[in-house]
């Protein structure tokens, strides 16, 4: 009993580092989703640019971001309805610009999408999150001594196996 304690403490570090990887791996593959499923079942509206406001920053440096808003009218029921919304922080965005967005009709100021605006953090959190997986695995698989020297060669070799392999995911859920 001491001695599995003893491995679960030598590994701590190993194990949160998978832990923390899987958790950011599922929430962008639950984001990319979620997303998806909106553009295929949501309804599509064109959003115009109607201003900017300020948002508190959660950085210290700038204390507040731009933000732009959105206008659409959405026809539910035959009563056309007006919904504002707000876009990607620091989005480039000039006033009267126009931008295609997916909405839940049942939720239209609450879920929405805007492809074109879209910054792929949803992809920069698959990846991040896959490098601590695999950075993870690769020291547990070095505690065990299943190998020594070059494990970041495998590291780096895992990483373009699962970036290629999640390109291909991508482009059969597309399908």
């Amino acid at each position: 009993m001491i001695e599995v304690f003893n491995t679960i403490t030598d590994l701590f570090w190993e194990l949160l580092m998978i832990f923390i990887g899987l958790i950011v791996v599922i929430t962008g593959v639950s984001t990319f989703v979620r997303e998806q499923r909106l553009i295929k079942t949501g309804t599509l509206v064109e959003a115009t640019c109607i201003g900017s406001s300020m948002k508190k920053s959660i950085d210290s440096d700038t204390p507040y971001v731009k933000v732009p808003k959105f206008k659409f009218v959405l026809t539910n029921n035959g009563r056309e309805k007006l919904y504002i919304i707000e876009g990607k922080i620091n989005s480039r965005v000039e006033i009267g610009q126009k931008t295609p967005v997916y909405v839940n009709p049942k939720r239209p100021s609450k879920e929405y999408c805007m492809p074109k605006k879209d910054f792929l953090m949803k992809y920069l959190y698959i990846f991040i999150g896959s490098f601590f997986m695999c950075l993870g695995v690769l020291y547990v698989l070095q505690y065990i001594n299943l190998f020594k020297d070059i494990y970041f060669l495998y590291l780096f070799i895992g990483l373009f196996i699962g970036t290629f392999l999640l390109c291909i995911i991508g482009k059969i859920i597309d399908n």
